[in-house]
């Protein structure tokens, strides 16, 4: 009797192996992983549109914040949660559905994103 074969995980940037640059992001690994990317491109995206909007460089610990993703304790609320548009609120002088409306159409052109 003989099980599946393990398959070796593949490479990162920058190692032996990994893609090239300019290349699709590695393979996502784990939940981490995609919170990690989503916050990513959550702060990326908070970002671009504070300078669309004339505003100055998010601080550091407001960009922090539109980082920090959460998995929501009820399924009916989706696989991850950001409070990034109520924390940005303030500071870009929208209110927070438009700023969300707004990362959410940034974060669909984000092609490292899983969808």
């Amino acid at each position: 009797m003989s099980g599946p074969v393990p398959q070796p995980p593949q490479p990162l940037h920058g190692q032996a192996g990994g893609p090239e640059a300019g290349a699709s992001p590695p393979a996502i690994r784990s939940s981490r992983d995609v919170k990690e990317r989503l916050g990513q491109a959550v702060a990326r995206a908070a970002g671009e549109l504070a300078q669309q909007l004339g505003r100055d460089p998010l601080p550091p610990q407001l960009a922090a914040r539109a980082a920090a993703i959460e998995v929501p304790r009820e399924e009916a609320f989706g696989d991850f949660a950001s409070s990034a548009a109520l924390a940005l609120g303030g500071y870009l002088r929208r209110p927070p559905r438009e700023v969300a409306e707004q990362l959410a159409a940034a974060l669909r052109q984000h092609q490292e994103l899983p969808v």
